[in-house]
């Protein structure tokens, strides 16, 4: 994972590369101190993860839509959340 500036700031190698991503995260340690995080209020704003659809969409986790020829705001959602991601 990295930060804003494009830095590691976290990493794991706890698992195989076939490993699914989904199942390497819930069982990270930062999944542990986020998800800790999140029952205490949250990652705190305005903090959050941008993560692709592997992943499940939580109050902090921010994932794209599914689908094509999405209406025009979800599309724009998708392309700065790609953009973001990539960047």
């Amino acid at each position: 994972m990295c930060d804003g500036n494009r830095k590691f700031c976290m990493m794991s190698a706890e698992h195989q590369g076939a490993c699914p991503d989904a199942t390497a995260w819930n069982t990270s340690s930062f999944f542990n101190s986020a998800t800790g995080l999140a029952a205490r209020g949250g990652v705190p704003a305005p903090y959050f993860i941008l993560a692709d659809a592997a992943y499940g969409l939580t109050e902090y986790i921010l994932t794209p839509y599914d689908g094509n020829n999405l209406p025009a705001d979800k599309d724009s959602y998708n392309f700065w959340h790609s953009h973001y991601r990539m960047n």
